[in-house]
C-alpha cells in the first residue's frame, strides 16, 4: 500500500452556535423566566392563562401554524417564528424537537 491509499478523511463535528436573537431570547427565557412547550400544552395555557409570546417553529405541521397562529391573533399575543423544532429543542435545553413554546414569565429576557 502506498501512503495515499491509507490515508484516511476524518471530519469533525462543531458545536452549532446560536446567531438568531429569537433563539437567544428564547434560550434566556428558559433559563430565567417560565416556559411551557409543546403543541398541546400551549394551546392549553393560552386558553387558560396570560401568555407573554408564543414562540413557533417555521417547520410545524400547518394544522397546528394556523391553530396557534389563530388563537393569538384572538388575544393579541405575541407570535415569534423561528427556523426549526430541532434549534427550538436545543434552545431551551431539550433532546427533542419542539415546536412551540408559550413565555409566561420572561425573566431576565427583553421581548
Amino acid at each position: 500500500m502506498d501512503e495515499k491509499s491509507s490515508k484516511m478523511l476524518i471530519r469533525k463535528r462543531s458545536k452549532k452556535i446560536i446567531t438568531d436573537v429569537n433563539l437567544d431570547n428564547l434560550k434566556l427565557i428558559a433559563e430565567t423566566g417560565k416556559i411551557v412547550y409543546g403543541y398541546r400544552e400551549v394551546k392549553r395555557v393560552l386558553n387558560k392563562s396570560q401568555v407573554h409570546a408564543v414562540f413557533l417553529a417555521k417547520n410545524s405541521r400547518e394544522d397546528v401554524l394556523s391553530e396557534i397562529s389563530s388563537i393569538c391573533q384572538q388575544k393579541g399575543i405575541r407570535l415569534i417564528y423561528i427556523g426549526t423544532s430541532l434549534d427550538m429543542g436545543q434552545a431551551i435545553g431539550k433532546p427533542f424537537l419542539v415546536s412551540a413554546v408559550a413565555v409566561l414569565e420572561k425573566g431576565e429576557a427583553k421581548i
